[in-house]
């Protein structure tokens, strides 16, 4: 795949083989949680919402491997016998983003594609295709352009006390991604002239735990 290829790409599958030498762990795990969050608003459940929540801080490292231990054996037994019928390809994908890097046999670029795919099958043929579009937005606001990656001047993160840097730190934190547009003024202040971040912060697109330039700029893989 080359540049033009990535930025006209459609399939997601596509996408996440590329990214598999650019992918860690963590992005895909949070590619994991966001892509099951398009379809966790129709089941209403408190455990669905609770395992993407988990599976977002063991990305983070935020978990314990105990409750980590524990949802797998919860999940594993309600695929056998304890989700609807309805509910059950919400319950696969789930399980699949749990495993992300997990399976040793399988690349967990592999993983994280089959997530999109359990996902993208809950709907009807209309529906996947628009679902599929909002998975490819997902991997652009993760990763942006893997062909040009733009670096971070450590000026931008102190400049006016260190507003570029505070700014991104909150954004990251509070998942407030409306703030995107403030942060961009704020790098134009600093000196930022790179045309993909403040872009992408203006843009209006879909903004998700792990987006490539808050993560740039918090120092996060």
């Amino acid at each position: 795949m080359n540049e033009a290829e990535w930025l006209a790409c459609t399939d997601v599958r596509f996408m996440l083989e590329h990214l598999e030498q650019h992918a860690s762990a963590r992005k895909l795990r949070l590619f994991g949680a966001a892509a099951c969050r398009l379809i966790a608003h129709r089941k209403q459940g408190k455990l669905i919402h609770s395992v993407i929540d988990l599976i977002e801080r063991v990305a983070e490292s935020q978990a314990t491997k105990k409750e980590w231990r524990g949802t797998r054996a919860y999940m594993r037994s309600l695929m056998q016998n304890g989700f609807s019928s309805e509910e059950k390809q919400v319950g696969k994908a789930l399980w699949q983003a749990l495993w992300i890097e997990e399976t040793p046999q399988l690349p967990r670029w592999l993983l994280a594609a089959m997530v999109a795919d359990s996902v993208a099958s809950t709907n009807s043929t209309l529906r996947d295709q628009a679902v599929r579009s909002q998975l490819v937005a997902i991997l652009s606001d993760l990763f942006g352009n893997p062909f040009r990656p733009a670096p971070v001047d450590h000026h931008w993160l102190t400049y006016n006390g260190g507003t570029v840097g505070n700014l991104a730190q909150a954004i990251d934190r509070d998942r407030d991604f409306g703030r995107l547009p403030i942060l961009a003024d704020a790098l134009e202040d600093a000196g930022c002239t790179s045309e993909d971040m403040l872009l992408h912060c203006r843009s209006g697109a879909t903004h998700i735990r792990g987006c490539w330039v808050v993560d740039r700029l918090v120092g996060n893989e």
